[in-house]
């Protein structure tokens, strides 16, 4: 809220923002969540359109006094299990461990109890809106595009997530990295690319060609001035 103080600012680091208005997530048994790129998700009835609570998930992946980053669009396994694929990343832990941000993927469904099938570590903190998920594995593209939190009030939910992102394509690269869907406790990248300097919101589609490469459709843009361009996501006029 622009008319937080400071003290409220910062007090709000531990009263997240339940407004989450971007996209929706269905679970197999039928619960439908509104999804943002922060935690948590709301339950609603999609009938009445009345919530029915904050997303509780049966797990500690998370500190409770912690805020945490997540995608606002969670992918289906293209199984039969019904699983769902999305991202989390703690925010205060890389911040508070010198830099090394843990970003991870995991599986989840009816239980909500989250599996963590991915995990690397990155010296920056990515700005990461959507993923990719094929028949067998997923895809997480860290763009030179990082969260600055140099204050405690510049950071999510407490100031705005767009005057924090600072573009550093000039000096970085993107980075894809692959993992397996499988939950077997194997968490590593099965292997590591860089991309020429790029920035996406959101991943269209992803499959595996006939001669085992991954092909990913992706809406790309060579910085990320869509951010600040006239009528852009970051355009406060």
């Amino acid at each position: 809220d622009p008319c937080y103080t400071t003290f409220e600012k910062m007090t709000s680091l531990f009263n997240v923002n339940d407004n989450a208005g971007v996209n929706v997530m269905q679970l197999p048994d039928g619960r439908i969540y509104a999804v943002t790129d922060n935690n948590p998700s709301m339950e609603f009835d999609s009938a009445t359109l009345d919530t029915k609570g904050k997303l509780q998930y049966d797990d500690k992946l998370e500190d409770p006094l912690v805020h945490s980053l997540t995608s606002a669009h969670p992918v289906e396994v293209p199984d039969s299990s019904g699983d769902m694929v999305n991202y989390l990343v703690n925010i205060m832990d890389g911040f508070i461990e010198l830099q090394r941000f843990k970003l991870q993927l995991y599986r989840v469904n009816t239980d909500l109890k989250r599996r963590v099938i991915a995990e690397v570590t990155h010296t920056h903190l990515p700005y990461v809106h959507s993923f990719s998920v094929t028949e067998n594995y997923a895809i997480l593209a860290a763009y030179p595009l990082f969260m600055e939190g140099a204050t405690v009030s510049d950071l999510p939910p407490i100031g705005a997530v767009f005057p924090s992102l600072k573009w550093h394509g000039d000096k970085a690269n993107a980075t894809l990295y692959v993992f397996s869907l499988d939950d077997d406790g194997q968490t590593k990248p099965l292997a590591t690319y860089e991309a020429p300097p790029l920035f996406s919101y959101h991943h269209i589609n992803a499959y595996e060609d006939s001669d085992g490469s991954i092909v990913m459709d992706l809406c790309g843009y060579p910085d990320a001035q869509v951010l600040s361009a006239t009528g852009g996501f970051g355009d406060r006029r």
